[in-house]
């Protein structure tokens, strides 16, 4: 698992091993805890958008590995309320081979 985070991580360098735990952690959340059993979908927020963070790195995982993204944080999304999102994300799911 730290591997993959490290992988997909800008600046793994700088991290404390206390936050590498917790970035690994995001690889099992986006890819199950056998990294091999993918989410359908996955659905944030993040500031403006930006993969950054905790879900920045979730988000960098899923996108490296095939998984659609519904990032709310996007100002496109701002107002969508959660009938859209649930519907937006069934159809990211559907596309999903």
């Amino acid at each position: 698992m730290l591997e993959l985070a490290e992988r997909h991580h800008p600046a793994w360098e700088r991290c404390r091993p206390a936050a590498r735990t917790l970035l690994a952690r995001n690889g099992c959340q986006v890819l199950g805890p056998d990294l091999a059993t993918p989410s359908r979908v996955v659905i944030g927020w993040t500031p403006g958008g930006e993969p950054v963070g905790g879900t920045g790195q979730a988000i960098r995982i899923a996108l490296a590995h095939g998984v659609p993204v519904l990032n709310l944080g996007r100002p496109e999304l701002a107002g969508a309320d959660a009938a859209w999102v649930v519907a937006r994300a069934g159809a990211l799911a559907e596309e999903r081979p």
